[in-house]
Formats: C-alpha cells, sequence, structure tokens
C-alpha cells in the first residue's frame, strides 16, 4: 500500500505519471474541509459564536481604523466653505484656490475679497486687514510657518505659507477685518424714558449680541486635506516679489487680449451698422414705388433693420467703455509691476504662526 505522506513537497509529484497521488493529496483536502463543515452543521452554537465574534471583530477593526485615520472627517461645512463672510455687514472673502507643495512645504491660496460697507463694488483694502495663523500644538516646528500675504489688483489677494510641515493636518488663516463699519452707528436720539424702559433687557441683550456671529470681524479659512479644495500640486518656491511679478504678468497679458478682444468686437457692430444703413437706404428707395400690403411689408423690414442698428450700437458703445475700464487695469498692473522690479510695492510684513489648541 502507498504511503502518499512520503512524497510530500518532493519532486517525484510534478511528473504526469504521478498524477494519482497529486489526484489523491486533493482528494484528501476536500474531505478534510467537508469533515469541518460537518461538524459546524452539528455543533449549531459554536457555529453562531464563531460567526458572532467574526462580524464583531470586523466592526472594531472597521471603527478603530476610522478613529485613528489621518483623514477621518472631523469639520463642519461651515468651516471648510470657501467663502466666509464678516459679520455686520462688513463684507466677505473667498478662497478660489488651494494649492499644498509637499516637497517643499508651501501653500499658495487665492482669495477674492468683497466689500460691503462700499457704495461700490469693489475688494476689501488689505491695509485693513489683519492675518495670523494657528496651527495645532502637536505639530512639530510649527512656529517655522510663516505667512506672506501679496495684494494683487482689484479684489485679489496671494497668501504664501512657507515652511509647513508634512504632519500639519490643519492650519486656521485668521483674517480680521479693520474696515471702518458705518452700518450699525447710532444717528437718532433716543428718550431718556425709553432708555430706561429698555435697560432691563439691555445686559441680556448686550451678551446675547456678542455670543452670536453676526458681530464677528474675522473669519477663518481651514486648510485641512479635509478640505476638497485644496489640491496637492507642486509650486515653485520664489520669493514673494517674483510670486508677484509672475502673477502681474500673466493677468497683464489676460487683460491685453481682453481689451483687444471687445475693441474687435466694437468695431465688428460698426461695421455690421454700416451695412444695415446701406440695407436700409435700399428698403426706402424700393418702397417709394410700393402701396398696400407690400409698403407695409417693407415699412416693417425697415422698423427691424432700425432696431438693430440701435441695439448694435449700444452694444457697441458697451464694448468700448468696457474696453476703457480693461485700459484702466492694465496701466495699474503695469505700475504694479514696475513698483515691484524698484522695490516699492506695499507688500504686508510676513505674519508667524501660532501654536494653539483649535481642535482637530
Amino acid at each position: 500500500m502507498v504511503e502518499f505522506k512520503d512524497y510530500e513537497n518532493t519532486q517525484e509529484l510534478e511528473g504526469w505519471y504521478n498524477w494519482p497521488v497529486r489526484a489523491s493529496k486533493k482528494i484528501k483536502s476536500i474531505r478534510a474541509i467537508n469533515s469541518v463543515i460537518s461538524y459546524f452543521r452539528r455543533h449549531r452554537l459554536k457555529r453562531t459564536l464563531i460567526i458572532s465574534y467574526t462580524l464583531l471583530g470586523t466592526m472594531v477593526w472597521t471603527a478603530t481604523t476610522g478613529y485613528f485615520s489621518p483623514k477621518r472627517v472631523t469639520y463642519t461645512d461651515t468651516q471648510l466653505r470657501a467663502t466666509q463672510t464678516f459679520g455686520n455687514g462688513l463684507g466677505s472673502i473667498t478662497a478660489t484656490s488651494m494649492t499644498y507643495s509637499p516637497s517643499n512645504g508651501m501653500v499658495v491660496m487665492e482669495l477674492a475679497t468683497s466689500d460691503a460697507t462700499s457704495a461700490i463694488q469693489k475688494g476689501i483694502n488689505t491695509e485693513n486687514l489683519d492675518w495670523q495663523v494657528f496651527l495645532p500644538s502637536s505639530v512639530k516646528n510649527s512656529e517655522a510657518v510663516t505667512l506672506e500675504v501679496i495684494p494683487l489688483t482689484g479684489d485679489k489677494v496671494y497668501l504664501v505659507l512657507r515652511n509647513v510641515p508634512s504632519d500639519y493636518t490643519l492650519m486656521v488663516i485668521r483674517v480680521t477685518n479693520k474696515t471702518p463699519n458705518s452700518n450699525s452707528l447710532k444717528l437718532d436720539v433716543q428718550e431718556y424714558d425709553d432708555y430706561l424702559s429698555s435697560s432691563s433687557n439691555s445686559v441680556s441683550n448686550q451678551k446675547k449680541q456678542k455670543d452670536t456671529d453676526a458681530n464677528k470681524t474675522y473669519v477663518d479659512f481651514f486648510v485641512t486635506p479635509q478640505n476638497e479644495l485644496l489640491k496637492n500640486k507642486y509650486v515653485k518656491n520664489l520669493s514673494r516679489e517674483k510670486f508677484a511679478l509672475n502673477i502681474f504678468e500673466e493677468e497683464l497679458k489676460y487683460q491685453k487680449g481682453q481689451r483687444k478682444e471687445l475693441l474687435n468686437s466694437a468695431k465688428t457692430l460698426d461695421d455690421s451698422i454700416k451695412e444695415d444703413t446701406k440695407t436700409l437706404e435700399q428698403l426706402k428707395r424700393e418702397s417709394e414705388y410700393l402701396v398696400g400690403n407690400e409698403l407695409t411689408d417693407k415699412q416693417s423690414d425697415m422698423e427691424a433693420i432700425e432696431k438693430s442698428m440701435d441695439s448694435k450700437e449700444k452694444d457697441g458703445a458697451k464694448a468700448r467703455e468696457n474696453a476703457a475700464y480693461v485700459q484702466t487695469i492694465i496701466e495699474q498692473i503695469e505700475k504694479n509691476i514696475k513698483a515691484v522690479k524698484n522695490g516699492t510695492y506695499k507688500f504686508n510684513s510676513p505674519v508667524r504662526s501660532v501654536k494653539q489648541d483649535i481642535g482637530e
């Protein structure tokens, strides 16, 4: 009788003539599996315990890994929102992009500001904005992180954070708005009796007012891997002057192209009006020899062309007006480029980061 176990793990089993041995081994393993299945069929309690412990272990493992995962969601939608609004109608700031460059520890943010205290649509004066950077106390070398603020034309501001540690997990950029607020000034006279009648509730009202977000003069931007706006991409390590020059030159190229396109549109509209004028003169000549319905149709055509000409004249005037506005932007950008090159451009002083228990 052949003992199969004597041939295990030997090269003798690899030959085609040993296929009965290999077949017997497979049959043996199948029988072992069947015996285990048969055992659990007979012992229902043990089967239930093993299945229960397996499921419980899987749940505990999933919960544990999820809790200790560095990318677990810990922030609210409000904290991660791209647009943050100041209280008391001071305006808002929108983060249009966030880029993290892990290789050199840089974060670049592009912001668009809106000043709600102004009678016209404009950005917030960066001289009225104070900046702070907060990192969790658990982050090593967080004091080395610096923030450079680069004011640009219009409503745009660039932020450059340097020396960002790879384990930062969270940075909070706090922007405090010092713009004078004329929306909550006292302008009317209040009778003393009215003051006395309302004074009993004044303390509680003031406390409630201080506790509301409506009076906050600052906004926070959460820079964290959980923020969908944050993208990982290499950013070249440049000085703030070089950063500013690159941004200004890119915008200058765009604005010049935009002005050229607007002027071309105005010229095309002028040419179209000239063509319409010729068509209108032709229709007038033809209408001199018409009567009845034919004359009515010609007059309708002339009215339609005249309306089209009026619309084109308005569009052309708007295009030229916008081109003139873009020209003022171009001139400002050129001034900024010149100021950066000769060292007179006004940058905000670099901001040092602060360790603080901001909660993750």
